[in-house]
């Protein structure tokens, strides 16, 4: 990605917020984070999980709930265990 994230620069609600108001630097941070998040899902749950996600998400489930549903832990947590594997 190239960009740094290192260091602590979004916590969970940094990231879970808006990007538009972020300058262009950290915009391209929080989505190489971002990205990097979804690749840590897919390659550590596969990707029926990820779809099981989206699909509860389209039937109305709120991101966190979809979440939880999918994969047994809060988003919050999750990002709590990525970011300490960094």
């Amino acid at each position: 990605a190239g960009v740094d994230t290192s260091g602590g620069a979004f916590d969970y609600d940094a990231l879970s917020a808006s990007f538009v108001g972020l300058d262009a630097k950290r915009a391209g941070a929080a989505y190489a984070l971002s990205a990097s998040l979804v690749r840590a899902l897919v390659g550590g749950h596969g990707g029926d999980r990820l779809r099981a996600l989206l699909a509860r998400m389209k039937r109305g489930d709120g991101f966190d709930d979809a979440f939880v549903a999918s994969y047994g832990v809060t988003p919050k947590a999750f990002f709590a265990s990525f970011m300490e594997t960094r």
